[in-house]
């Protein structure tokens, strides 16, 4: 990946955030950390293994790092996501698995849990679809730490 100038802007990539529990440099490498539905509720497990299940894309899902596209989307799950200091990284397009809505995500989990068929929502999720307001989570095999935006001292208990 290249990067121009004094602050870490990608040339060929884009800026996203993610939440991490530790302290990380600009320039360190964050890689899948491996599976991840041990860490989900029923319901969400649930919606996860159907998106799995609805793409062929589905299995990568099981080892990526999943960051926000929009930086005020992140800072507004502050109170809602695990992890101490929001980050800026810098995402490779070649890295991108998939963009997805959250708010499809949380649609397949409430039809699943009340028994009803979650596949066109799951097509819809794969499909780069959005509502109103998006929560636009992407799915990537890679990132490079940029820069800590929120420190834990920062967020709000």
């Amino acid at each position: 990946m290249t990067f121009s100038s004094r602050r870490m802007t990608p040339v060929d990539g884009l800026f996203a955030y993610r939440f991490f529990d530790k302290e990380l440099d600009r320039g360190h490498i964050v890689l899948p950390r491996g599976e991840h539905v041990q860490n989900l509720s029923a319901t969400k497990r649930a919606a996860e293994f159907a998106i799995r299940a609805g793409d062929e894309r589905g299995p990568h899902r099981a080892n990526a790092i999943f960051v926000y596209e929009d930086r005020a989307v992140a800072e507004a799950l502050l109170h809602k996501t695990p992890g101490e200091h929001l980050y800026e990284v810098v995402v490779n397009r070649r890295d991108i698995i998939s963009r997805s809505d959250l708010k499809i995500y949380d649609e397949i989990a409430r039809a699943l849990a009340s028994g009803e068929p979650a596949g066109d929502l799951v097509r819809e999720f794969w499909s780069g679809a959005e509502r109103n307001n998006p929560r636009i989570e992407l799915t990537i095999a890679r990132a490079v730490i940029s820069r800590k935006l929120i420190d834990a001292a920062e967020k709000p208990g």
